[in-house]
């Protein structure tokens, strides 16, 4: 956000004509903007910048859409990102969302609906409670959990997590011991992501196994992400 609480966002593309047309609309908004030609800079260039969202080509040169997802989740940063693509193939638009996008968006797509993806994304990565006061932070034994950051420290090691699976995880560590339901888990999700547009319990699923996935890698022992069917998922409380 800027002084003035506006979203920042950055948008990369090497099409200066579409990326000059983009900026444009999205000024309408009231949002603030900066354009990058190439993905390696516009990587380079977050830190710097602190966007709130990123619009990125898939076919971004120097860094397409799917490796910058990568490297940001990887260097643990919890902004907004949606893949404008060129591919109607779902196994393309899958491996974007398994790499970290929000969302994938043709790149044929009028800017309204854009915009409308982009916003949904915005207020999954905008910390909740923003300003009333509420505490952005979540401890359970070994687990931190922040919010304004969308990081997660396991034994102070950070665990990159997309938004959605933040969310996921943030409500199982907030009831650890008792059961929360898929369709609670679901709502979690935000009912415009990409993630949650996957047919039946299948979205939970997948958000739930990605988890383990990670917190396995850190230490099988801080996966303690149980199922409980037909009900939903559970996180086993730490002894006392």
């Amino acid at each position: 956000m800027d002084a003035e609480g506006k979203p920042e966002i950055l948008i990369v593309t090497a099409d200066a004509g579409r990326a000059a047309s983009l900026a444009a609309y999205l000024a309408q908004q009231q949002v603030g903007i900066t354009c990058e030609p190439r993905g390696d800079e516009a990587f380079a260039s977050l830190r710097r910048h602190e966007p709130d969202a990123v619009l990125i080509d898939d076919g971004a040169q120097h860094m397409a859409g799917r490796e910058f997802c990568r490297a940001a989740r990887e260097a643990g940063l919890g902004l907004a990102i949606v893949v404008m693509g060129r591919s109607d193939d779902p196994l393309d638009q899958v491996l974007c969302l398994e790499m970290g996008a929000d969302d994938y968006v043709a790149t044929h797509a009028p800017w309204r609906l854009l915009w409308a993806r982009l916003k949904i994304a915005l207020r999954r990565a905008m910390p909740p409670g923003q300003g009333t006061g509420n505490a952005h932070t979540l401890r359970h034994g070994d687990f931190i959990l922040d919010r304004r950051s969308l990081e997660m420290r396991v034994q102070q090691q950070r665990v990159a997590l997309t938004p959605t699976e933040f969310g996921c995880l943030w409500l199982l560590v907030e009831r650890a011991g008792t059961v929360v339901s898929r369709a609670e888990l679901r709502e979690a999700l935000g009912s415009g992501s990409a993630a949650a547009a996957e047919p039946g319990s299948r979205a939970v699923d997948t958000q739930i196994f990605r988890l383990r996935r990670k917190l396995g890698a850190v230490d099988p022992d801080a996966n303690r992400i149980k199922s409980v069917r037909p009900f939903g998922y559970l996180l086993t409380p730490v002894a006392r």
